[in-house]
């Protein structure tokens, strides 16, 4: 019986935080992004329509249903792709369509109503739909480059950093609650942009 090529349990040099501390990154920074954005979703209303307007709860609620149907939908769509074509490049790809689509958020105009809801809905679907892609290339890239043995560790090392981002996600959320109706939300999504990048 042949051995498993990537099944490695005897190689004790083998490390999955210096391996794959930049997945855990990603999926620590997509788990802040969604965090963030949820914490700070009544501040986002205030900023679109003003503070002296009421909060607009059903289109904050938009906002939130397409980001979390957009992605779980996407996530069925770029499995397919995964299957087909090389999982780091769509991985990367994810990547880059995620930061431009936080660093475009830092460019919304503020008080401006729905025009800056619109704007915002756009960019969110466009993040929801490539953080959609996020889950299954790790899944698929795991099992392309994590040895057998590691995999249980490398899936409890990845929710451990997705549930401290998120986490922090809220922790700074809550921080920046009354500074972000001062400064804008700029330095937010600047900062997300950052870390996808």
């Amino acid at each position: 019986m042949q051995k498993n090529p990537s099944n490695i349990t005897d190689n004790s040099n083998f490390s999955i935080n210096k391996k794959f501390w930049s997945l855990f990154l990603l999926g620590g920074f997509q788990s802040l992004a969604y965090a963030g954005l949820m914490i700070l979703i009544v501040p986002l209303s205030f900023i679109m329509w003003g503070s002296d307007e009421p909060y607009h709860a059903l289109e904050m609620g938009i906002l939130l249903t397409a980001l979390f149907w957009l992605s779980s939908i996407a996530g069925i769509f770029f499995g397919t792709l995964i299957d087909k074509f090389s999982r780091k490049k769509i991985l990367f790809l994810i990547s880059i369509f995620r930061g431009i689509s936080m660093t475009m958020l830092g460019f919304a105009i503020e008080g401006k109503g729905m025009e800056t809801w619109t704007y915002f809905l756009i960019f969110i679907c466009i993040f929801a739909i490539f953080a959609g892609g996020s889950w299954p290339s790790i899944v698929s890239l795991s099992n392309d480059i994590v040895p057998k043995d590691y995999r249980s560790r490398f899936f409890g090392a990845l929710g451990l950093i997705m549930g401290l981002f998120t986490t922090l996600g809220f922790l700074v959320g809550s921080i920046w609650f009354l500074e972000i109706l001062l400064l804008g939300i700029r330095y937010c999504y600047y900062i997300l942009r950052i870390g996808f990048l």
